[in-house]
């Protein structure tokens, strides 16, 4: 009899044992399906700011182009300006000069607008960083892909200060060749 009782109450302690091992195993099977849930909302996040850095890139680069395509029309427009100082005579062709200095004012009006675009184009891609960096801020939780986009963020700020740099060097142009075409109109 006594056998039985042993075999009986080490049989329960088995049991108990088991259930317990199944009642651990769901418990870690419940945190890793939140661990991936996690790992998945994360991925896309950082590929959401990926998109997000791209798109404010390509903004950054066509500011450029505007930038520098109104920092040239404006040298060009205040070279022009000069020259026709240098070249027309004081009285006569008087309606020609006049037709000139108009050109070139509105070709200085085009690149005031074209700076203006370029402003704009800025300020869209600078909002696009910070919202970039604000995503990037949320995600702390996933330190390595935080450090990853933080880095393009920086990347993303870099290069806008360096469009706003050429934009302000741009507007400077401009703005001597407005002095110029006003100078030379009251002459």
């Amino acid at each position: 009899g006594g056998d039985v009782e042993d075999e009986v109450i080490k049989l329960r302690q088995e049991l108990a044992l088991a259930l317990q091992e199944a009642s651990a195993a769901r418990s870690a099977s419940e945190q890793l399906a939140a661990a991936l849930q996690g790992a998945s909302a994360a991925t896309s996040t950082c590929e959401a700011l990926e998109d997000r850095a791209v798109a404010a890139e390509e903004a950054r680069a066509a500011a450029d182009l505007r930038a520098n395509q109104a920092a040239v029309n404006a040298t060009k427009a205040m070279s022009e300006l000069r020259s026709l100082r240098a070249t027309l005579p004081a009285q006569h062709q008087q309606q020609q000069r006049q037709r000139q200095v108009s050109d070139l004012q509105a070709q200085l009006e085009l690149a005031t607008s074209a700076l203006e675009e370029v402003k704009a184009d800025a300020d869209a891609a600078a909002a696009r960083g910070a919202a970039a960096e604000a995503t990037a801020s949320a995600a702390k939780p996933m330190a390595t892909q935080e450090r990853a986009a933080d880095g393009r963020v920086m990347i993303l700020k870099w290069m806008l200060a360096s469009t706003s740099a050429r934009h302000k060097q741009a507007r400077e142009a401009l703005a001597t060749a407005t002095s110029a075409s006003d100078t030379f109109s009251a002459a």
